[in-house]
């Protein structure tokens, strides 16, 4: 499993996870409890962590604007969440209404 060489993973959970496989993955990862989100610091870190046009990788999306503000910020977005609903209002936000025809239930492998 090679890294990608500009991805940022921005993980923000609720619960304790198996975070190997993204770790692996990810050149920087970031891992904070739901609690702690607040949507001034999505876009802090991923101007920190990132550059336009690097991959931002969100395994889960507690905030349906987090698709939306990497998008603004340029950044290419590889996004998941267990539940379809709240990959449906990400992706609504954001503004992509055909691609909420397109959501897929099973696993992606990034590349």
């Amino acid at each position: 499993m090679s890294k990608l060489k500009k991805a940022l993973a921005i993980a923000i959970t609720s619960d304790d996870w198996d975070h190997d496989w993204l770790v692996e993955r990810a050149k920087t990862v970031i891992i904070f409890p739901e609690s702690d989100l607040k949507e001034q610091m999505i876009e802090q870190l991923i101007k920190m962590f990132s550059a336009s046009g690097d991959i931002v990788i969100f395994p889960w999306l507690p905030s349906r604007d987090m698709i939306e503000i990497a998008h603004q910020l340029n950044r290419r977005v590889f996004a998941g969440d267990p539940s379809l609903e709240r990959c449906r209002q990400a992706m609504s936000a954001a503004g992509y209404a055909y691609a909420q025809s397109r959501l897929k239930s099973e696993p992606l492998d990034y590349p």
